[in-house]
């Protein structure tokens, strides 16, 4: 009969410790809620002053197309943007705390100064709390990357659970936003146009001629110099409006027509690019002092001659053998006039090899150093590749001159000859970059800050291209997407 009320007290002990547990547990989330609410207002404040500040500098980059005093200016149509960022459906992140999103759909509205991205994901909780549906949020505002890209960068704007419980929802939505807001950011995301080149090139390896020669353009480097890039976010457009660097002409017309003016015709992408602006670039892209380093191992009869010798008819014939060196690009200046452009390239070198073959019938074996030199004007085109725009050398017909000169078995030998391969084959490897990427990287799954897949995105674009009178003015470029798969 005592163990009835001794199973009681003990009963009335586990439910009162359950319940100040309880209790305890409530009053930190209500704590850990309070904290967070607090946190997030302050967050606001910086959110709204983001959103501001991209307002005031996509007003002042408006003002700037307008008035023409501009290098450079790259706009994305909200179409184009809209189709990019719909890529991420289906981005799958681990959080460096543990915790697991996926995102399962995307909707976005274009606003003035930023972009609003709306995506329903699921959400697991490491700790066990939630585990379920969410809408986050995302506000995406553009700028320029350290190397002249045009990117959006990501800020959580906002979470809301879908759980069926109110009070649960109301508890956990501040939690989880600041939680999300510190660990759970999208990387940049590169847009598909702009004059970005790397700060630092790749070289370059080909081989040319049929394989008889290698060539190997060393690293380049050139950057925008110190002009002021202001980014461009409009209801319409997205984009960059990079600043003339002193005192530019202004075109009779603006290059990029602002947002909000009728277009000729339905476009996607707009740049405009200055011809002094281009000139540098080209200029700066051929500042090494080696900017092609060849090596042929044989070029077979580069001279040849019938010989006779007291009546008898004797073989003369010299192939180069182990001939290699450098050529430098001394002279590269763009010249743009009635629309056409054209690229005044002077090059010189110095390369060494062997003389090998015979003289009279008689064999030998003798080095030779020469120094290639050329002057040439070869036309310059933008052409589109497989729905991308590059820079396109001509004057593949334009070989690049040496002159050789030695004594063989005491005879003055001097001849003449030619590299076999073109002035714009050369210039073709030392040309800048692509202006519009034909694969946009979009980020699939990230794992704790790494990216562990990317799924490319092909641009496909119709163009449109109008060339200058002169270098004062702007090298225009329009596009429709033709092709969103």
């Amino acid at each position: 009969m005592a163990r009835h009320p001794l199973r009681r007290r003990l009963l009335r002990g586990a439910l009162l410790a359950f319940v100040v547990l309880l209790l305890a547990a409530g009053g930190a989330l209500t704590l850990l809620h309070r904290r967070a609410a607090r946190e997030l207002v302050r967050r606001e404040r910086d959110l709204a002053a983001l959103i501001a500040g991209s307002r005031t500098a996509s007003r002042e980059a408006e003002a700037r197309l307008a008035s023409g005093r501009h290098d450079l200016a790259i706009a994305l149509s909200s179409r184009l943007v809209g189709e990019l960022l719909g890529r991420f459906a289906g981005y799958e992140q681990l959080t460096r705390r543990g915790n697991r999103f996926r995102i399962t759909r995307i909707d976005t509205r274009f606003r003035d100064g930023y972009a609003e991205v709306s995506a329903r994901a699921d959400f697991d909780w490491r700790l066990g709390l939630y585990h379920g549906p969410i809408a986050v949020r995302y506000l995406a505002f553009s700028r320029a990357a350290p190397d002249g890209a045009c990117a959006l960068y990501f800020r959580v704007a906002s979470v809301r659970t879908l759980a069926r419980w109110p009070l649960f929802n109301r508890l956990l939505a501040p939690i989880l936003t600041l939680r999300m807001q510190k660990s759970l950011q999208i990387a940049d995301l590169r847009l598909p146009a702009g004059m970005a080149a790397p700060a630092r090139s790749r070289p370059v390896r080909r081989s040319l001629a049929g394989g008889r020669v290698e060539i190997v353009v060393p690293p380049r480097t050139w950057s925008f110099g110190r002009r002021r890039v202001r980014a461009l976010a409009t209801p319409e457009w997205v984009g960059l409006v990079v600043e003339s660097a002193g005192a530019a002409p202004q075109p009779p017309r603006p290059a990029v027509r602002p947002p909000g003016s009728a277009p000729r015709r339905r476009s996607d992408l707009r740049l405009a690019v200055r011809g002094t602006l281009l000139a540098d670039l080209l200029e700066q892209a051929v500042a090494p002092r080696e900017d092609v380093r060849l090596s042929i191992p044989r070029l077979p009869r580069v001279w040849s001659r019938p010989s006779r010798l007291l009546g008898a008819e004797l073989p003369s014939a010299v192939d180069l053998a182990d001939f290699g060196g450098y050529l430098d690009v001394t002279r590269c200046r763009l010249d743009v006039r009635q629309g056409r452009m054209t690229l005044h390239a002077a090059m010189t070198g110095e390369c060494d090899g062997v003389l090998e073959g015979t003289l009279y019938g008689v064999g030998f074996s003798a080095p030779i150093r020469v120094r290639p030199a050329l002057e040439a004007e070869l036309p310059l085109a933008l052409v589109e590749r497989a729905g991308g725009v590059g820079f396109a050398v001509g004057g593949s017909g334009l070989q690049i001159p040496y002159e050789v000169e030695t004594t063989v078995l005491r005879r003055q030998l001097r001849f003449r000859a030619e590299l076999p391969l073109g002035a714009g084959e050369l210039m073709r490897e030392i040309n800048l970059p692509s202006l519009v990427a034909r694969v946009v990287p979009v980020p699939a799954r990230v794992e704790r800050g790494r990216v562990l897949a990317v799924r490319g995105w092909p641009v496909r674009l119709a163009w449109r291209v109008e060339v200058p009178d002169d270098l004062a003015g702007f090298l225009e470029l329009e596009a429709a997407l033709r092709d969103a798969r």
